[in-house]
């Protein structure tokens, strides 16, 4: 599989559960949490980018949509 299909299957699979209801008990920046996390495994495990690339991705996503603060970050 191409690399940019790959890209943006992980990409409409995070767009998916973001935009998604999210289950009760479950607040509205958790289930966006959980969108990025799912996004980001999709991504290390089918690799469009180098492992490093995928992760810091994940975690500025998290912080310019501002689901996580800076200093909560990893």
């Amino acid at each position: 599989m191409n690399n940019a299909v790959k890209a943006l299957a992980i990409i409409i699979i995070g767009l998916a559960v973001w935009f998604s209801p999210n289950p009760e008990g479950v607040s509205k920046e958790g289930w966006h949490l959980f969108a990025i996390v799912l996004a980001t495994i999709l991504g290390l495990i089918l690799q469009p980018l180098p492992i490093g690339a995928v992760a810091m991705i994940g975690v500025t996503v998290a912080i310019l949509t501002k689901v996580l603060k800076p200093a909560e970050g990893p």
